[in-house]
């Protein structure tokens, strides 16, 4: 089957093109609801956690956490409207069943024959449990579409977790290599007996033919809690290979009252011989309190020179977390620079980010923050780099959600993060909507 094979350099270039759309102004936002999941029938998923992802057509395709008709989560896709004005389109393209994933909490990513490809955090056949109950440790899927229009989607498991050094409780999207590996992290968590499990970082090798088994590598499974524990996030290329991601936990373990540490950005870089083991460096520790952020939860967006830029869900000035930046040394070997360029948690100011930045024109970040805000209810927002060196960055709230019971249209608690959609900001929310289930939502000038 053909799969897209994506470069480092490549997935830059295409990020970069898409920042060039966003022309976001200091006016007013306009935020809409497209669509508010109503998980209640058992039909419909509810509470989304991940971004969503757009085809060359338009429409929008993501993933439910739960509902559908097991409970355990969906694969939905939200048909772009005719004219524009009009209603999106929902089409259900898997609800999970058990053996064959739940519960997916990550996004989802294309190939160039337009397979989709995710991760659930529980489900298949690997012997986690959850209260003695064998749940499954979580899979890698792909969804094939329909041969013929009006034709169902094919779901096929290309790999159970099962929780030895592979980990399990995959909660982030996955990425694609220029050989059509897929890289991606086990949390570890949310299983019994599972307080000592570090997580991983995994490689999944194509077939050498169609329908075969794809292989499972794991290049990394955390081997002390000083080099990080927990990844939630996905990893990033840069365009020398290099992969680079964060731990939730990890690092000092002094830094919090339940001695697990405050997380790690990290690097891995690839073997320098075939078959070779790759080399993890633990680029910054998170002290937290007032002097750092700590337990990241989203990832590591990366700049075409190589600056990483992110967030933290606690610590710093307010407690309410941080945006962080990361300079390359300046020559080989040299150190990288750390700097938090904004502190969550003053009046009326966005709290704990659980996701990653977006790039826009000019070095502006955007991002969620899943709650603060008018209601505590969570929002997006907009960081304007500093005119001249040394100066801090300018935070904008672009939306703050307001999900009441008297306002049901409205979403609140944003975990996803949000992309770039035809000059508009995109993504998802955990509840709120007609049904208290969750929504997608745009957000344009």
């Amino acid at each position: 089957m053909d799969r897209k094979q994506y470069s480092p350099t490549l997935v830059r270039a295409v990020s970069l093109a898409a920042v060039l759309m966003l022309t976001f102004t200091v006016a007013a936002q306009t935020e809409k609801t497209i669509h508010p999941f109503n998980g209640t029938n058992h039909i419909d998923g509810s509470g989304p956690e991940g971004n969503v992802v757009a085809d060359s057509a338009g429409n929008l395709y993501g993933t439910a956490f739960g509902s559908g008709s097991a409970g355990v989560g969906i694969v939905y896709k939200l048909s772009r409207p005719v004219p524009p004005s009009g209603t999106w389109t929902e089409s259900i393209l898997h609800a999970f069943a058990g053996p064959d994933g739940a519960n997916p909490a990550g996004g989802l990513i294309f190939d160039s024959a337009g397979n989709l490809y995710g991760t659930t955090a529980y489900g298949g056949n690997g012997p986690c449990t959850v209260l003695a109950v064998v749940i499954g440790c979580g899979v890698v899927f792909e969804l094939s579409p329909p041969a013929t229009s009006g034709g169902s989607w094919t779901e096929s498991v290309l790999y159970n977790f099962q929780f030895g050094s592979d980990s399990g409780g995959s909660r982030a999207p996955l990425i694609f290599d220029s050989a059509g590996n897929l890289y991606g992290t086990t949390s570890g968590q949310g299983f019994d007996s599972a307080f000592a499990d570090p997580g991983a970082v995994f490689q999944l090798g194509p077939p050498p033919l169609p329908g075969g088994a794809w292989t499972e590598t794991t290049i990394l499974s955390f081997p002390a809690f000083l080099l990080g524990a927990n990844p939630f996030a996905p990893v990033a290329f840069d365009a020398s290979g290099n992969l680079y991601g964060t731990t939730f936990f990890g690092g000092d373990r002094g830094c919090t009252a339940t001695s697990l540490g405050c997380g790690v950005i990290f690097q891995l870089a690839p073997p320098s011989l075939p078959g070779g083991s790759w080399t993890e460096t633990v680029l910054h520790t998170f002290a937290g309190k007032r002097h750092d952020g700590s337990n990241p939860v989203g990832g590591v967006a990366i700049t075409p020179s190589g600056a990483l830029f992110g967030t933290t869900s606690t610590g710093s000035t307010f407690g309410g977390g941080t945006v962080f930046a990361m300079q390359p040394p300046s020559s080989l070997g040299g150190a990288w620079t750390y700097a938090n360029i904004y502190a969550f948690g003053g009046t009326g100011d966005g709290v704990a980010s659980r996701a990653a930045v977006t790039f826009g024109l000019g070095r502006t970040l955007y991002g969620t923050t899943s709650r603060g805000g008018t209601l505590d209810d969570g929002t997006v927002f907009r960081l304007t780099p500093p005119i001249s060196p040394g100066s801090p960055w300018t935070e904008t709230i672009l939306h703050s959600f307001q999900y009441s019971t008297t306002n049901h249209t409205d979403g609140n608690i944003p975990y996803g993060g949000v992309i770039v959609y035809k000059g508009a900001l995109v993504g998802t929310t955990l509840g709120g909507g007609s049904k208290n289930s969750g929504t997608v939502y745009s957000l344009f000038p």
